[in-house]
This record gives structure tokens, C-alpha cells and sequence, in this order.
């Protein structure tokens, strides 16, 4: 769940990615603290939220997530997969 208001911050910029094919974790380090990087690989979704890129572009993305958002992304993840998996 958002943890703020509203999903258009002035001070974001907004990537919606569709078609994801790719998806790749590994833990890193940034400034010595431990991280987990994720990447993925898609394409620029219709939205009109989306600030980058055109419609269908792919793109590469990488996220380097502190470890205890990367805990609460494993567990938020989890309860996602098991509710699709229910909707079966």
C-alpha cells in the first residue's frame, strides 16, 4: 500500500513499465551500506501519469532498495502473489 497521498509527487518523476520480461534482484552496497538492487526490463506503458520516454519504449530500470524496504517489499510481494494466485 502508498505510504503518501497522492501517486504524482512534484518532485518525481513517473515511469510506468509494462511487458516486464526480465527481472533480476542481487544484494549490493551503496556508500557501505548494504542494499538490494533490483532491475527490470520493459516497456513505457499507456499512462498519463508517465513523464519519461514514449509510449512502448523499453526501458531498463534499476531500484537500489535499503534492506528493511526490501523486507517489506518480500512481504507485501508474497501477500500480492498469493491473492493473484487465489484469483485463479
Amino acid at each position: 500500500m502508498r505510504k503518501h497521498d497522492t501517486y504524482k509527487q512534484d518532485h518525481w518523476t513517473v515511469l510506468d513499465m509494462e511487458h516486464v520480461d526480465k527481472v533480476f534482484v542481487a544484494n549490493s552496497e551503496t556508500n557501505g551500506t548494504p542494499v538490494v538492487r533490483i532491475d527490470m526490463d520493459g516497456s513505457i506503458a499507456p499512462s498519463t501519469m508517465n513523464d519519461v520516454g514514449e509510449e512502448g519504449d523499453n526501458v531498463q530500470t534499476s531500484a537500489w532498495v535499503p534492506l528493511p524496504e526490501a523486507v517489506e517489499l518480500k512481504h507485501t510481494l508474497e501477500n500480492a502473489i498469493d491473492a493473484a494466485r487465489s484469483e485463479r
